[in-house]
């Protein structure tokens, strides 16, 4: 991420993360979740906010199963390894 030396606005960090980053900081922080519960949580933070419902959490979805650092139990909860 860059600005030019006199940018004098906001920097929004957050939509510099990944979504997996920012979901794994988010079930730090909350222990496991259900997928609409995480994506409520990650919006909460602004995160992607202007983005669809479901675009949203169908990306969730992929970088939850593609990823090895999540995990999701029987009861559909995801959580970190």
């Amino acid at each position: 991420m860059w600005a030019s030396p006199g940018y004098a606005g906001k920097i929004d960090l957050e939509g510099v993360k990944r979504l997996p980053n920012v979901a794994a900081d988010v079930l730090r922080e909350c222990g496991p979740l259900r997928i609409a519960d995480l994506l409520q949580r990650i919006r909460e933070r602004g995160y992607r906010s202007r983005d669809g419902h479901d675009k949203v959490i169908r990306a969730l979805r992929m970088a939850l199963y593609r990823n090895r650092t999540f995990e999701r139990d029987k009861a559909g909860k995801w959580s970190l390894v």
